[in-house]
């Protein structure tokens, strides 16, 4: 279902992708893991969360912990050793997830992402119940469209 329509829109389904790359290349690189896992325990910040496709949890959190550390995230891939280093494989891999974290649309469709995960969560839990009862779906039938509105997304979205 979190895939169904994370595809659905397309630059959500992008930044699904994107985002676990970026988580991934992270925690496979065990210097640049440390280095980041560092700087955040510093900074009183909650690690990369890498999302599973299966459950919205995990990819809010992931969202939410790209947008905490998306400073630190800029800082280190912007060095001139991130690129730098590892085979000709791990450059380009590294060169990826770059072009990512610096892109201009990354932290605003972090944020949106974010934001529409957050309502489609709060509503999804309540229904999680074998007995919900009619006026919380009739509820959430008035409130949604709303509170989508506020994400920004497009009629065809």
């Amino acid at each position: 279902m979190v895939k169904e329509i994370c595809s659905s829109i397309s630059w959500l389904g992008d930044l699904a992708v994107d985002g676990k790359a970026v988580v991934k290349i992270f925690k496979k690189r065990h210097q640049l893991n440390h280095e980041l896992q560092e700087v955040l325990r510093r900074n009183g910040r909650r690690t990369l969360a890498l999302p599973v496709e299966t459950r919205w949890g995990t990819l809010e959190k992931c969202f939410s912990t790209l947008l905490a550390a998306e400073l630190f995230l800029h800082e280190i891939v912007s060095r001139r050793a991130f690129l730098a280093q590892g085979t000709k494989e791990q450059k380009a891999k590294k060169r990826v997830i770059h072009d990512i974290v610096r892109s201009g649309s990354f932290v605003p469709n972090l944020e949106r992402g974010q934001t529409l995960l957050e309502i489609l969560t709060k509503f999804s839990r309540r229904f999680e119940r074998n007995d919900t009862p009619t006026s919380d779906v009739y509820e959430m039938f008035l409130e949604l469209p709303e509170l989508i509105k506020g994400v920004g997304l497009t009629a065809a979205e």
